[in-house]
């Protein structure tokens, strides 16, 4: 803003933006202390409370909070001044006498994504956020926030319909701390990015299926083994997944070898030694590609 360096103040530790193109709204996630980690709606000038407001103005988990709130006096000098409440505050609890952090209900979110669209049958105008924590009852996972049609309010919670909703935490020990969320164009597949607590740092990709909802790509580093490589005469191929047919690209990218079905078994004889690339099109539609060495 004009005259001053920031945008926004009052944050603790802000992890990701995200754009909501619908809106033209920009939220932030950010990590509180011991509670209140937040999604905020970001306004010029605004004010976010840290560190005399922590999450909500009114639950006074924090001592002094509502004092703050309701006594707060507006700045004439900024432009746009005023305090903002989250749109989401996690953990809007007492503070834990506990001193291992891992035992406080915040679930440490990162980054997040706007997702529109109808690629998944009810999440258009959501929030997608991903987290940190593997704690005592938090996990690494996915939460969706079903925003309202202004995209500045959540869609009231509901026992049949809870808001938000939690996503992959079943999955924690392969997909490790998740650091950031991106969706395919068609809305129908979400990648997941780790660091840590995994068996490597890796992308990890779940797909929507009308007819069995949204499946992990069950770790195909392990479900396809190829075998030898480098080859010099047959490629075996062992693994347990179904594909519609492979194929064996050279590096310009001119299909050389075409199998249709599933085979176990490629010839790949007649081709001149180099590196080529193996394309698997997979039955749920996902496709799978692994390098190999012509000798």
């Amino acid at each position: 803003m004009a005259g001053n360096s920031f945008f926004t103040r009052g944050h603790r530790n802000p992890q990701g933006l995200i754009y909501n193109p619908a809106q033209n709204i920009l939220y932030d996630t950010e990590h509180g202390d011991q509670t209140d980690d937040e999604i905020n709606v970001l306004e010029s000038g605004k004010n976010y409370g840290w560190k005399n407001i922590r999450g909500y103005h009114s639950d006074n988990n924090f001592p002094g909070e509502g004092t703050y709130a309701s006594s707060y006096t507006l700045n004439p000098a900024i432009t746009g001044d005023g305090l903002k409440e989250p749109l989401f505050s996690w953990c809007a609890t007492a503070i834990p006498t506990s001193t291992n952090y891992l035992e406080w209900c915040t679930p440490a979110p990162t980054d997040g994504v706007y997702y529109s669209g109808n690629g998944i049958p009810g999440w258009d105008n959501s929030l997608l956020v991903v987290t940190l924590k593997n704690g005592t009852t938090t996990d690494p996972e996915v939460y969706k926030f079903k925003l309202d049609a202004s995209g500045t309010s959540i869609v009231p919670s509901t026992t049949a319909t809870p808001n938000p909703t939690r996503f992959f935490g079943g999955d924690k020990s392969l997909n490790g701390r998740l650091r950031d969320i991106a969706i395919s164009p068609d809305g129908k597949k979400i990648f997941l990015i780790n660091n840590k607590e995994a068996n490597r740092d890796k992308i990890t990709v779940y797909t929507y299926d009308v007819a069995s909802g949204i499946e992990k790509n069950k770790d195909a580093d392990t479900r396809l083994k190829i075998y030898p490589n480098p080859v010099s005469n047959f490629l075996n191929l062992e693994t347990d997944l179904m594909f519609n047919n492979v194929r064996v690209f050279n590096v310009v990218g001119s299909c050389v070898i075409s199998e249709e079905g599933n085979t176990r078994q490629i010839d790949v004889s007649t081709l001149t030694p180099g590196i080529y690339m193996l394309e698997f099109n997979m039955k749920n539609g996902n496709k799978i590609t692994r390098k190999i060495v012509k000798q």
